[in-house]
């Protein structure tokens, strides 16, 4: 059979929440070792996650960080952050109710998603992706929020999968 646990319910502030989402969206994924199941998040240099960790109140043996051939990243082991993500692991998505927020609350998550994904630009960035659905939604977020978007396809090449990118102006 199947082992179900129920986590007590915590209440999250949704600002960090947003930035956390955001971060995942941008270099996150769900990490398993022998030892636990963690969030981890590409953290780039001169990255603040572990203030973000704080201000989730997470407690401090929840947050790691190492580096891999990909760079630096921040581990969350928080159980309910594990259980919450991994929904996601492998699917990334932006959920209806958090693509109906206010358009400062868009703003905060793109903001995160563009700091998570490394990507650098004053007022324009691109983002690449084979996830037709998730540059779907991140145009719908960007538009809500007040900003220029649109999406163009690159037809599939040989073996390659049709590809997106996305270009946001912040400006427009």
């Amino acid at each position: 059979g199947v082992a179900v646990s129920r986590l007590p319910a915590r209440a999250v502030p949704m600002e960090p929440m947003l930035v956390l989402f955001g971060r995942w969206l941008g270099t996150g994924s769900i990490e398993t070792t022998a030892d636990e199941t963690a969030v981890r998040l590409g953290a780039g240099s001169g990255d603040q996650l572990e203030h973000l960790a704080e201000r989730l109140s997470l407690e401090p043996g929840m947050v790691s960080s190492g580096t891999s051939p990909h760079g630096r990243y921040v581990e969350l082991s928080d159980p309910q952050l594990v259980a919450y993500f991994g929904q996601f692991d492998g699917d990334k998505r932006v959920p209806a109710r958090l693509r109906n927020l206010s358009a400062e609350r868009l703003r905060v998550l793109l903001d995160a998603f563009v700091e998570g994904n490394q990507t650098t630009a004053e007022s324009r960035w691109s983002f690449h992706s084979q996830n037709e659905p998730l540059v779907d939604q991140l145009q719908e977020i960007a538009l809500k929020a007040g900003f220029g978007a649109t999406v163009h396809a690159s037809p599939a090449a040989g073996s390659e999968p049709r590809s997106y990118r996305l270009t946001v102006d912040e400006s427009w």
